[in-house]
């Protein structure tokens, strides 16, 4: 899974647009929230896994500290991932049982 901000100016105020999607860049869940904060992030989390019905392997974000926080909270047992020039992404690495299928 991935999440994606994006800086939005909305009544002249800054807001940041969080986005999350799967492996394949498929959209999850969006989010706007005027912080970027520990608090912001755990919110996002919690939206986002109430809308899914399986928890992630894996997520993949960039090094804001807001994200490793909110995560060890949320998602304790959810493997995290920190790249440095992550467009501020949050992608989640999904992993479903093949069913027998090759």
């Amino acid at each position: 899974m991935a999440s994606d901000e994006v800086f939005l100016k909305i009544n002249g105020r800054h807001h940041y647009l969080w986005r999350a999607v799967d492996q394949d860049g498929d959209p999850l869940d969006i989010l706007v929230q005027s912080r970027r904060d520990k608090k912001a992030a755990k919110k996002f989390f919690r939206k986002l896994l109430k809308g899914l019905r399986f928890v992630p392997r894996v997520i993949i974000t960039d090094k804001l500290k807001s994200y490793g926080a909110a995560k060890a909270e949320v998602m304790p047992s959810v493997e995290h991932l920190r790249q440095k020039y992550q467009i501020t992404e949050l992608r989640i690495r999904i992993n479903l049982p093949d069913c027998g299928r090759r």
